[in-house]
């Protein structure tokens, strides 16, 4: 080192050890000191006077909950008897229908079309499309087995959320056949069929080919919920509604009938409690979810 004079200073060893000491413990004392609390994001209007006002009253989903926890289930079931059980099935059957709004008096001519038909392991799989109402196509799929004799049990299957029909008749997303049951719906139309049952299995609304193009363009895995019942909302009647005619009003067991099936029952998510409340000609219905989609417990 240079000092003022322009002489050198050596520096020995204890003196450096020194220096190597002090920096090593700056270092640490730096590394342990608390970090400082980043500035609080911007959330809303409501920034800094949280206190002077109801958080929980601007909440929409918690006022749907109070309203839910208020409401004065008249229709509650309460019957002792089979005539008394009858007559409540129909004020709720009424009921119901009135909530999902106005549906078709007569239905229309379904137009049905067979587009393909695959002989798979164990079953034989037909692509098929129809019209619920003018202008409004549905597309589906028909799994019979082929271990068993016709005519065949029926169960209609309805996917859940995700990629539509296509994620439980056995396609994966590249369109190609697949035989390993994946993905949280398990393929549980392609497992009706193997234990010894035919499946209907329906695109809904508003999922997979049965999207708008700019929702289709946003990836296979994006619902087309929002437009669709939106829309339907501001026309007076429900998505629901429409799905439920789509897939359980007086169409389905046509297309069985010619298959020569016996539809037994429905096999989906929430919607297929309000297609056979609707009908009311099902032996059988049974909601999907994770657990239950898995290959020990196909009904």
């Amino acid at each position: 080192m240079s000092s003022m004079s322009g002489t050198k200073k050596r520096i020995n060893r204890r003196e450096l050890g020194k220096i190597a000491l002090v920096s090593a413990a700056a270092l640490d004392a730096a590394q342990s000191a608390p970090a400082q609390t980043a500035a609080p994001k911007y959330a809303s209007a409501l920034d800094g006077v949280e206190d002077r006002v109801n958080m929980a009253a601007f909440d929409p989903v918690l006022f749907t909950k109070k309203l839910h926890d208020a409401a004065p289930l008249r229709l509650t079931f309460r019957a002792q008897t089979r005539d008394a059980a009858e007559q409540w099935q129909k004020m709720l059957r009424a009921r119901i229908v009135e909530l999902l709004g106005p549906l078709p008096e007569k239905p229309s001519p379904l137009q049905p079309e067979t587009l393909e038909v695959r002989d798979l392991p164990g079953y034989t799989r037909e692509k098929f499309v129809f019209e619920s109402r003018p202008g409004l196509a549905v597309l589906g799929y028909l799994l019979t087995p082929k271990t068993v004799k016709a005519p065949h049990p029926a169960i209609i299957c309805i996917p859940g959320h995700g990629r539509g029909v296509n994620d439980i008749v056995g396609i994966d997303e590249e369109g190609h056949d697949r035989t390993a049951k994946v993905g949280y719906q398990y393929d549980y139309a392609v497992q009706v069929a193997e234990h010894g049952m035919a499946a209907v299995a329906i695109e809904p609304m508003a999922f997979g080919c049965r999207r708008d193009a700019v929702t289709a363009g946003k990836g296979a895995g994006t619902s087309a919920c929002q437009p669709a019942a939106g829309s339907a909302l501001l026309l007076g009647q429900t998505m629901i509604g429409w799905r439920t005619y789509d897939d359980a009003h007086h169409r389905l067991d046509r297309h069985a009938q010619g298959a020569r099936c016996r539809p037994r029952g429905l096999h989906g998510d929430f919607r297929r409690r309000h297609r056979d409340a609707v009908r009311g000609r099902h032996r059988a219905a049974h909601p999907c979810r994770v657990r239950q989609l898995q290959p020990e417990h196909v009904p």
